[in-house]
């Protein structure tokens, strides 16, 4: 199993995420088709991609890569935390991806996020 891949329970030491992941449990509800993806800054893009499902530097929907002409991410929103940074993934009307990453990023990500 990858060891980005986390359940709802999963209870960190971080006390920031630890509140953000009872918050998006509550209001989520059932999180059994929604993945909980931690990634910290040492954690390699290859395990974030696996852990994902698919090239975070692509769009999930046409494969359009990161960096090229008109280039739309395929996130449904991000929002920035003091030391992390939140981005939902909806992959239909009931499965989804959670991806939650410690500040600060390094590129690309931190360009793919506009950080």
């Amino acid at each position: 199993m990858n060891p980005l891949l986390k359940t709802f329970d999963y209870q960190p030491t971080d006390s920031e995420l630890a509140e953000l992941i009872a918050l998006r449990k509550q209001q989520i509800g059932n999180t059994s088709d929604i993945k909980l993806i931690i990634y910290h800054t040492h954690d390699s893009l290859k395990s974030l991609n696996e852990a994902l499902g698919f090239n975070i530097l692509t769009n999930h929907w046409n494969g359009q890569e990161f960096r090229t002409v008109g280039f739309e991410p395929s996130w449904e929103y991000l929002e920035t935390h003091q030391h992390w940074l939140e981005v939902a993934y909806l992959f239909n009307s009931e499965k989804g991806a959670l991806v939650l990453c410690q500040l600060p990023l390094s590129e690309p990500l931190k360009s793919l996020f506009h950080i």
